[in-house]
């Protein structure tokens, strides 16, 4: 690029694609791999209790993050301050964490 030559900028495009390729080739079949050895050999009590809380998790998921997309729009179509308004992502997404980990909490109270 600092040459003034575009064939130089195809090249490395080129390049970085061919190591983008030989990197995929070598993870993925790997990657596969360690997948089945994990799903083969999973405990199926831990994956019940994991999946409980991912379902509950879920539904949470569902309510909270329709709820504060509505917020952020009505904020910010009400207002105009977009600049401003953006800061309901960070602490929403701070909130949920919050949430998530109460419900935990609560959970392991109950039981």
């Amino acid at each position: 690029m600092f040459f003034g030559g575009s064939e130089i900028v195809l090249m490395m495009l080129i390049i970085l694609l061919l190591i983008i390729t030989a990197g995929i080739y070598i993870v993925a079949p790997v990657s596969a791999q360690y997948d089945a050895y994990n799903h083969i050999l999973k405990d199926h009590v831990l994956e019940r209790e994991k999946s409980k809380r991912v379902k509950r998790v879920e539904k949470l998921a569902a309510f909270y993050w329709p709820l504060l997309i509505a917020l952020y729009l009505g904020w910010s179509l009400w207002t105009m301050d977009w600049g401003t308004t953006w800061i309901v992502w960070p602490v929403g997404g701070v909130l949920f964490a919050a949430l998530i980990g109460l419900m935990e909490l609560l959970d392991k109270k109950s039981s």
